[in-house]
């Protein structure tokens, strides 16, 4: 009887130790200098999608367009940044770079009997967010998140004729340069006393992209995207 007492008494100081430790832990991660790397898997899309085939004229809606862009997206990013609660602000700023590659946006007008086979083949962007942060439980935190910047995409891609499946203009290259926008909401783990692991849900106006053939023939469309960030945050 005497043993188990002295075993659960050492449990017991086992416990209140490791108690200790994650609350020091997390207390160490609050407030300073950081910089994260992010990977950044996403769902991609295209909505309000609009036509032209009279050269110079303006775009228009159509309904007959048919889109296929829903596609998965990869991703990454870079961050710096200031988590201002050791100043008693509840809040982090951070300025972020991502690349996205290759997003797929195949697009064909029933009324036109055209195909677009129109692919944004990678983007970069530069961003700064914004994030108000929360306690959670003993080493977690939760955020919301907001942000602002502006993406760099090159689209490329061919113009068919689908009824007799022959290429009308090909190899085409379009570049785009958007204000985007972004909301968000994630949670972050401070596992270690410089480290933290961060999971988060963003979703992204990405602007409006266009893709002009050589023929003068324009496609249009509001891109945005889901993202699901997994990302390992390092304090200084």
């Amino acid at each position: 009887m005497q043993s188990r007492a002295a075993w659960r008494s050492l449990g017991a100081v086992a416990i209140a130790a490791m108690t200790v430790l994650t609350v020091s832990t997390a207390e160490a991660q609050l407030g300073g200098l950081y910089f994260s790397g992010r990977l950044v898997p996403a769902l991609g899309d295209i909505d309000n999608l609009e036509s032209r085939t009279t050269p110079g004229g303006p775009t228009a809606p159509d309904t007959a367009l048919v889109d296929d862009a829903v596609e998965f997206v990869a991703g990454a990013s870079l961050a710096a940044g200031y988590d201002w609660r050791d100043r008693g602000w509840p809040i982090r700023t951070e300025v972020e770079y991502r690349y996205r590659y290759h997003f797929d946006w195949e697009t064909f007008s029933v009324a036109d009997d055209v195909f677009y086979d129109a692919s944004t083949r990678y983007s970069h962007a530069l961003q700064v967010n914004l994030a108000y942060v929360f306690g959670l439980v003993q080493g977690f935190d939760g955020y919301v998140l907001g942000g602002a910047g502006w993406r760099f995409s090159r689209t490329e891609g061919q113009e068919w004729v689908r009824s007799t499946n022959t290429v009308v203009d090909g190899n085409v290259s379009t570049d785009n340069t958007n204000f985007i926008w972004t909301l968000g909401a994630g949670v972050m783990w401070h596992f270690a006393e410089d480290w933290s692991a961060e999971l988060e849900y963003r979703y992204v106006d990405l602007g409006t992209l266009d893709f002009e053939t050589g023929t003068g023939d324009r496609l249009s469309g509001d891109a945005y995207s889901h993202d699901l960030i997994v990302g390992l945050v390092y304090r200084l």
